[in-house]
């Protein structure tokens, strides 16, 4: 038998199992499943079919004389086939909505405040990759001499967004230069990323004549700093004392191996950076991730936009046995509002 060939009953008792398993965090029973599922099926056809559900590798027994508990081949299959995503109530979006309303704050501020909303309603550890500015287009670029060689730069996106940063640059620049920069950099380069501009700038350092050489090579070292401050990959965590709570973590080891991914977030940093250019829900179970120390992890992950592109993430990392239904509803709601809101808070 083939996994894609599961019946009508099969599927009904693995997704007892998923969901009991969730609900109680032990191994489930062929009693158990009997008992919800009222007597629709005897307690000898439960016992055969799951142990057709254990041969194909859906389910296992972590212990002689218990019940089954879901492999992460099982968490998958009933994601993909069988899940259907809780809806949330029109009092939870309009709760979560009326958290957009303050305005004024920093991009960092309001994504924090989304991951705290977004732990809380939960029950998980909330996390968000920003790209920072590495895919924004540029629109406007203004430069302000502030004391010495300390520059301050004014970015201002098409999609809207406008950051701020504070560079010293090698040498000092005089005001009137530094216009002369300005304009150059808007006149010539206005929709690329800075990544973009960068290359071109390159391109003209080789080709330039004397008299723009000067202008081209500070211009550079502008653009140098303003990706060295502007496009720097961050991951935010909230709520990581929920993991503290989960039965599966009790497991001193274990526990160990999630606090060092908090620590040291490069691998949850990596996962939500191949993600990003995928549209919708991204589920990654157990051993699904390559990183060792999250193998006991789900990550559910959704994209966020600005102005229609991706420019981050954001999810929710929890035991394997985690309300996928409540979790996937919940991270794509608030994902697709944060995309919505994002500009009118005029970052």
């Amino acid at each position: 038998m083939s996994i894609t060939s599961l019946n009508t009953r099969r599927k009904r008792i693995l997704q007892a199992i998923v969901e009991m398993y969730i609900e109680t965090a032990l191994p489930v029973s062929s009693q158990a499943i009997t008992q919800r599922l009222r007597s629709q099926l005897s307690a000898a056809t439960v016992r055969n079919i799951m142990a057709e559900l254990d041969s194909l590798g859906l389910i296992w027994q972590p212990h002689t004389s218990a019940g089954r508990i879901p492999t992460d081949k099982g968490y998958r299959y009933y994601i993909d086939a069988m899940l259907e995503p809780a809806q949330l109530s029109q009092d939870e979006k309009d709760f979560i909505a009326s958290q957009y309303s303050v305005q004024n704050e920093a991009f960092d501020e309001v994504l924090i405040n989304v991951l705290r909303l977004l732990s809380n309603f939960s029950g998980y550890t909330a996390m968000a990759f920003s790209s920072g500015l590495r895919r924004i287009l540029l629109k406007r670029l203004e430069l302000v001499s502030v004391e010495s060689a300390k520059v301050l730069i004014v970015l201002v996106s098409r999609e809207g967004l406008v950051k701020t940063t504070i560079v010293q640059m090698p040498r000092k620049i005089e005001a009137g230069q530094l216009e002369k920069i300005s304009k150059f950099l808007n006149e010539e380069f206005e929709g690329l990323t800075l990544e973009g501009i960068k290359k071109r700038l390159a391109q003209e350092l080789l080709s330039s004549t004397d008299v723009f050489f000067h202008i081209i090579k500070r211009a550079s070292e502008v653009i140098d700093l303003a990706l060295a401050s502007f496009t720097k990959d961050e991951l935010y965590l909230e709520g990581t004392s929920y993991i503290l709570g989960q039965p599966e973590f009790q497991n001193t080891q274990k526990l160990q191996a999630v606090l060092r991914t908090f620590e040291r977030p490069e691998p949850l940093l990596e996962i939500m950076k191949e993600d990003l250019d995928i549209e919708g829900i991204k589920v990654h179970i157990g051993k699904e991730n390559s990183y060792e120390d999250i193998q006991e992890c789900s990550l559910v992950i959704s994209s966020f936009k600005i102005k229609n592109r991706n420019m981050g993430s954001l999810g929710i990392i929890g035991p394997r046995r985690m309300s996928y239904a409540k979790v996937i509803s919940a991270v794509d709601y608030m994902a697709r509002i944060f995309s919505e809101r994002i500009v009118d808070f005029g970052l």
